[in-house]
């Protein structure tokens, strides 16, 4: 990534389950969605398409592995819901060297896309892979901050690459509403927890989503990986 401002003194090395340092955006109208868990004639779904908007949980990720892994899962959940047919872009918020783009090559290795393919599209903007489901990674990080980064955007063809599936990264420089409600949105942010009292702080990510993502993922998540009150953060 570019290098740029972090942010202000003290983000990043909170407590886990403290203020988040890149907040995901305000849901513009929250709701439970799929709860009818049967289609028009009654019949159960398979949980991998019922699709719920919400705010997840935090979770806690050691190590950039567990950060691919996160992504991986949230791609076969997709796919396996059928989600990754049709537009669908999926919002990476997080401060520098969060790791945006390692989820993204977690993403893209389930898919069948090899990792070493998979890199941050600073200067390229975009960039596209060819998996079992093609999809662009789109890095919006260089766009104009004062206001002109939508006609930035628009203006050398990038909006294109939201017709079928895409990863963004800094989705917040085209602002809150540009994006459909219900984007799947993927939050991370640095921290250091301690292993145990008095030792050395162990540094870690927190991961949180929100949008409409599939039950199931949030189940594997949950099998997965701890959140911070089971850390005793």
């Amino acid at each position: 990534m570019p290098g740029g401002p972090a942010g202000p003194p003290g983000r990043g090395v909170s407590v886990a389950c403290g203020p988040m340092a890149h907040a995901l955006p305000k849901a513009q109208n929250p709701r439970a969605l799929g709860k009818a868990h049967g289609d028009a004639s009654g019949r159960p779904m398979d949980e991998a398409a019922i699709l719920t908007q919400t705010q997840s949980p935090e979770y806690i990720l050691f190590g950039p592995q567990d950060t691919k892994e996160a992504g991986g899962l949230l791609a076969l959940a997709l796919e396996a819901g059928g989600s990754l047919i049709g537009p669908l872009a999926i919002l990476l918020y997080g401060p520098l060297g969060s790791g945006k783009t390692t989820f993204a090559q977690g993403f893209g290795e389930a898919l069948g896309v090899p990792v070493g393919d998979i890199t941050s599209p600073s200067f390229s903007l975009a960039n596209t892979h060819s998996g079992r489901v093609p999809f662009a990674h789109l890095d919006l990080y260089r766009l104009d901050e004062e206001g002109g980064a939508l006609a930035e955007f628009e203006g050398a063809g990038l909006a294109e690459y939201l017709d079928g599936l895409a990863l963004v990264e800094w989705p917040e420089r085209l602002g809150e509403g540009y994006f459909p409600e219900g984007s799947p949105m993927v939050s991370l942010r640095g921290t250091k927890l301690p292993e145990n009292p008095g030792s050395k702080p162990v540094p870690a990510r927190v991961l949180s989503f929100r949008g409409r993502l599939p039950e199931a993922f949030f189940k594997s998540l949950r099998r997965r990986f701890p959140t911070p009150q089971d850390l005793g953060a």
